[in-house]
């Protein structure tokens, strides 16, 4: 499975943020490989807003298969890599069919 990785930089605060998107794997866990491109500008409320969608882009277009997915916006360290000790938010989305997966019982 692919981690996807976007860094940017919080204009508030000046801190480092990533977008990280992994699959589960009900066996093994949480399995990765990550990709960075960098963005900026954007405060941690802008971030969190942004995160499901973003999540929902990257499996629409890496035509990923069914399965559990988690979305985060972590923080990134000086190399770039994700610091999840720093978690802003943090969502599951259930990807089937191409599209995400959301129960009757939520849907009003």
């Amino acid at each position: 499975m692919i981690l996807k990785v976007q860094c940017f930089t919080s204009a508030m605060t000046e801190a480092r943020y990533g977008f990280v998107l992994s699959e589960w794997h009900r066996y093994a866990g949480w399995e990765s490989h990550r990709k960075k491109v960098p963005v900026s500008g954007a405060s941690a409320e802008e971030l969190v807003a942004r995160l499901r969608p973003w999540a929902l882009e990257k499996l629409a277009q890496e035509d990923l298969s069914d399965g559990e997915y988690r979305a985060a916006v972590v923080g990134v360290d000086e190399h770039g890599q994700p610091d999840e000790t720093q978690v802003l938010q943090v969502m599951d989305i259930y990807w089937f069919y191409g599209e995400e997966f959301v129960p009757a019982s939520s849907v009003s």
